[in-house]
């Protein structure tokens, strides 16, 4: 990037899953409490089958390895999950004497509290997925997650596929916790038919989006789906409003430096552009009822005509719509001191080991193989954006708009992170709420009030 970035399952063998937690979905997903019917009995996982040439990095690894981690299994054709299959499935081959215990929470809102509450209780598995930034420090100030500069500097050719921006967001201090593996952010995702029938062209001034969205309306089209149901959605159309009317000094200060100003006119202002975005009838009706993964089913249906979603999401959009997806970033508001070139951007998925792993032969070996050239290389090649750099990734095999995605968010003029990740869990999902209220129509003013007490309570 042109600037530094802000600071920033069972496997084949049918191990059962633990009764603790396992790694988060979505970076900006906030936490929702998980009852233990929700995880599932044992892991779809071992449904894969597995063709690697790769070695896995354990020599005869022995003992067990816990090893927590969250997707969706729903979906057995998600490139993701069938690379996790094939993963974990040539590393237990690889390594038979080594016990792969796996637990897998398919939902990442149930994650996040679950794995917040188990490490803080001290239950933390050998290996582990991770939310990063603000919601890794208190795990790593707990003394919960070992560092893993070390771990690095004794593997050279695996540290020159790791990214130094991506580590930044797992660095507390001059060390580094966790490694990410995904290479996200948020956008605007379109339906190019949609568009096209009815004359629209992508945006590039407040107006002229206002204008689309009209247009689409009055064409019997949803302009802007929203499933904020799962409260943190919303959050992305506000984020993107206050970049483009305030820019970015108020988030260095707020949002990271943790300074409680929610009580800047700034906040409320921009809650008043949400609304009037909102009164305009740009998104649907029922947006604080609606559940993320519905509002992404009526977007790539054609309900939709637009989705302010994540790039995790652009796999399934392209296998569902092909190249009637395509995206934005969002446009500049008139007088605003923003950019159109300063992206939501993220790094994700990041991968820990426990500073208390009774088999550290076994969880390095482990994170070797699933952050090696081949591993990783494939990964890139199933339409997933990563953050490991210098591979040998066959970019034909790559839909375009990844490519174009990708260039985006690498040549971009800033990029800030979701608010939710740098303000952790309790003031990260308070924020999420507090966007929630706006969008449902509570007056902006008191809204972001509350939320500076809560701050100043928070940070003091």
């Amino acid at each position: 990037m042109k600037r530094a970035l802000s600071l920033l399952l069972s496997c084949m063998m049918l191990f059962p899953v633990l009764a603790g937690c396992s790694g988060g979905a979505d970076a900006s997903s906030p936490a929702a409490q998980e009852s233990e019917a929700a995880a599932p009995a044992e892991s779809n996982l071992s449904e894969a089958s597995a063709e690697s040439t790769a070695e896995p990095a354990g020599d005869a690894l022995s003992g067990t390895l816990t090893f927590w981690t969250s997707m969706n299994e729903a979906d057995q054709d998600d490139p993701g999950l069938l690379w996790w299959q094939e993963t974990l499935k040539t590393f237990q081959d690889s390594n038979p004497g080594l016990k792969l215990e796996i637990s897998n929470t398919p939902d990442g809102n149930q994650y996040l509290t679950k794995i917040t509450t188990e490490i803080a209780a001290g239950n933390t598995p050998d290996v582990f997925r991770t939310w990063l930034t603000g919601r890794l420090e208190p795990f790593v100030t707990a003394g919960r997650v070992a560092p893993l500069n070390d771990f690095l500097e004794a593997r050279p050719e695996l540290k020159d596929t790791i990214s130094p921006t991506a580590l930044s967001f797992s660095t507390f201090g001059d060390s580094y916790y966790a490694i990410p593996m995904q290479k996200s952010g948020e956008v605007v995702f379109y339906n190019k038919k949609l568009f096209a029938d009815n004359g629209l062209e992508v945006p590039k001034s407040y107006d002229e989006f206002m204008s689309a969205c009209a247009t689409l309306k009055g064409a019997g089209v949803n302009p802007v789906v929203c499933g904020n149901l799962d409260v943190w959605p919303g959050a992305v159309p506000y984020m993107m409003l206050f970049n483009r009317l305030h820019g970015n000094d108020l988030y260095e200060e707020v949002i990271v430096g943790k300074v409680a100003k929610f009580d800047d006119p700034a906040y409320a202002d921009t809650g008043v552009k949400l609304q009037e975005m909102v009164n305009a009838g740009v998104f649907n009706d029922n947006i604080n009822a609606l559940k993320y993964d519905e509002a992404q089913v009526k977007f790539y249906t054609g309900e939709a005509g637009m989705v302010f979603d994540g790039l995790w999401a652009m796999t399934k959009f392209v296998e569902m719509m092909g190249e009637d997806c395509g995206f934005f970033n969002f446009p500049m508001v008139e007088g605003g001191k923003g950019s159109d070139n300063d992206y939501i951007v993220n790094y994700d998925e990041g991968f820990a080991i426990s500073s208390t792993c009774g088999n550290l032969p076994a969880a390095e070996a482990f994170m070797e193989y699933i952050f090696s050239i081949d591993r990783q290389t494939k990964l890139a090649e199933s339409g997933k954006l990563v953050a490991s750099v210098n591979l040998p990734v066959d970019y034909s095999k790559m839909p375009s708009i990844m490519a174009e995605i990708s260039a985006a968010i690498d040549n971009a003029s800033y990029g800030f992170n979701a608010y939710d990740n740098p303000l952790g869990s309790n003031m990260g999902t308070e924020f999420n709420l507090a966007v929630q209220r706006v969008l449902s129509g509570e007056d902006h003013t008191t809204v972001f009030e509350n939320l500076n007490k809560l701050a100043q309570a928070e940070w003091g």
